[in-house]
């Protein structure tokens, strides 16, 4: 059963600038990329490659001074360029030129295990994209998780209405059985009537209303709010979708789309 949830009150605003919807594809590939520390909220971040090296797509550079587990890796295959420093040189960003032969690092994805999908999640960088509530930081390896949940649409105004889950439908579903391993409890799927995904391994709640009605908190919030002593996880489809390609490929996929 899909359960139906009103948002009421929010901000129901009309922008001019909304993207056109149309999907193209890019006719010109950037070959400079940059990885920002700041990205990843918790994140205590020591450099793990030089000025110089080359790194393959997927490959860690980052790792987490609390918790080593947790990497960050680099999106594309090709050389660190540069390692920029802020001050008491806090790491704000490592540049990256891309080679475009597009070699990736491969992971076990064969074993389903609890222990083996954590160890995968943490050392493919796809850990570091989820959120533990309370604090939306980096969930802590290990820590027992109450619920997972997940936002499918974005409500923000001029938000892009097409999205990477257009076409991964299979691959989300993916995501969202190799999440339920790693919870005890259930993992909650936020959706729009006109984009209602069901799987098995999941609930799906409908959100009906205005902004925010699309934020993950909102809808934790609505379905089963975290009480004092308890942990959950947020994730928005992308990384879901992400989570999904890794298990069926092998290697982290870091295709996106984006509105002009």
């Amino acid at each position: 059963m899909t359960n139906l949830i009103r948002i009421k009150k929010g901000l129901d605003l009309h922008l001019v600038g909304e993207a056109s919807g149309e999907l193209s594809d890019v006719t010109y590939k950037s070959t400079q990329f940059a990885v920002i520390p700041d990205d990843y909220c918790g994140l205590v971040p020591k450099l793990m490659k030089k000025e110089g090296e080359s790194v393959k797509s997927g490959e860690a550079i980052i790792f987490d001074k609390r918790f080593n587990d947790i990497k960050i890796v680099s999106p594309v295959s090709g050389t660190i360029t540069k390692v920029i420093r802020g001050e008491r040189r806090k790491l704000l960003r490592v540049e990256i030129e891309s080679n475009n032969n597009n070699a990736q690092t491969l992971f076990n994805v064969t074993d389903l295990s609890k222990k083996n999908i954590e160890q995968v999640l943490l050392q493919s960088g796809l850990w570091a994209m989820m959120r533990q509530r309370p604090y939306d930081i980096i969930p802590e390896p290990g820590k027992t998780v109450r619920d997972i949940f997940i936002t499918t649409f974005d409500s923000a105004p001029l938000a892009p209405k097409y999205t990477l889950l257009n076409n991964n439908i299979e691959a989300f579903k993916k995501g969202v059985e190799i999440l339920s391993k790693l919870t005890e409890g259930k993992v909650y799927i936020g959706c729009r009537k006109d984009n209602l995904i069901e799987t098995p391994n999941a609930e799906s709640y409908i959100f009906d209303g205005p902004h925010p009605a699309g934020n993950v908190g909102v809808q934790i919030a609505n379905i089963k709010p975290v009480n004092k002593g308890e942990t959950v996880w947020a994730l928005d489809a992308d990384v879901v979708i992400r989570i999904g390609l890794l298990f069926n490929k092998g290697y982290v996929d870091f295709s996106t789309i984006v509105a002009l």
